[in-house]
């Protein structure tokens, strides 16, 4: 299977804001995310991160709370911690901070939009979402990635 879904210049064009080593640094770990979760709706995937991201600048929470919210789909809660922990065979319990991590990050969204509330995080509503779907869609001409 192809291994590059979304080249760099795809990715900054869907989030005009990123910051251009941002989006080379997590640009590839995202594509080995779409691949290992196998995301289908890659312009959605892509626009809820470039949401809750915004636009890869926010990997973390502003909180003392160990378990706040981190990722680019922000794993919040000693619960989904818990959950990442059991899914991925790694302690985010006792090292709740590693979540932030460029692998991480990018591992967890996947994992959050395959297993964790999908409906309502394909069904975002706002405005903001469908300006980064609608761009996305347009950007990636309405590509589907499907496996071989």
């Amino acid at each position: 299977m192809n291994d590059h879904y979304i080249t760099m210049a795809k990715l900054h064009e869907i989030m005009p804001d990123a910051n251009a080593s941002t989006v080379i640094q997590l640009g590839r770990l995202l594509n080995k995310t779409i691949e290992e979760f196998e995301i289908i709706h890659v312009a959605a995937f892509l626009a809820r991160i470039a949401l809750d991201s915004r636009e890869l600048s926010y990997i973390e929470e502003e909180s003392i709370e160990p378990y706040k919210g981190r990722g680019l789909l922000k794993i919040k809660g000693r619960e989904m911690y818990y959950k990442c922990s059991i899914y991925f065979d790694k302690n985010f319990i006792k090292y709740p901070e590693v979540v932030a991590s460029a692998v991480w990050c990018c591992r967890t969204a996947g994992w959050y939009w395959r297993y964790q509330d999908a409906s309502e995080t394909r069904t975002e509503s706002s405005e903001e979402y469908f300006k980064f779907y609608h761009r996305a869609k347009e950007v990636l001409q309405n590509e589907i990635i499907e496996k071989v």
